[in-house]
């Protein structure tokens, strides 16, 4: 979702989406918003991870994701499991 700096109007609408987890992953673009929007996806059962092109596998650090990206999957944590298995 990038639609430069609607995310949070978007999100807002699409909140039974976000809760009921579908789709359980959401590729996302974060900058001004960051925290309206991140907050959004938390609320809805999420936690965010980048994708490692260099490992072939998703960068669950929440520390190195505030810091080097913009770009972010959102994945609802009942589904990190089925996620991760399939990236592998």
């Amino acid at each position: 979702m990038d639609i430069e700096g609607g995310e949070p109007e978007a999100l807002k609408g699409a909140s039974r989406m976000l809760t009921d987890h579908n789709p359980p992953v959401w590729i996302i673009e974060v900058n001004s918003n960051r925290v309206v929007i991140l907050s959004l996806f938390e609320e809805a059962g999420c936690e965010f991870a980048v994708y490692d092109a260099k490992k072939g596998t998703l960068d669950w650090d929440a520390r190195e994701i505030n810091t080097y990206s913009n770009n972010l999957f959102a994945i609802a944590i009942t589904h990190r499991n089925e996620v991760e298995r399939k990236m592998h």
